[in-house]
């Protein structure tokens, strides 16, 4: 069996977007400076894992936003901030 452990930084831009929320039909999404939303966001990311009978892996990960999604207009007015957090499991298998 072999371990790995991995740690790093990660970037994602937003495309497009829809909310959504019960009882109500889906809104897009607006982003950028003058939106309810940070187009860009970054943070770290946290890697753990295993590689068995020299074909298969196993990893855990978890990824956990920097910035504050909530831009200056909109949603922010109180204050609230929201971040990206990512839980993964991912299982693959080495064709040799």
């Amino acid at each position: 069996n072999a371990y790995h452990v991995g740690v790093g930084p990660w970037v994602a831009y937003a495309l497009s977007g829809k909310f959504k929320s019960t009882g109500q039909s889906p809104v897009g999404v607006k982003f950028g400076s003058s939106g309810d939303f940070a187009r860009l966001d970054y943070g770290a990311g946290f890697k753990a894992g295993v590689s068995f009978s020299k074909k298969w892996d196993v990893s855990l990960g978890y990824d956990l936003g920097m910035r504050n999604l909530l831009g200056t207009q909109g949603v922010n007015n109180d204050g609230d901030k929201a971040h990206t957090k990512n839980l993964s499991l991912s299982i693959g298998y080495w064709f040799k």
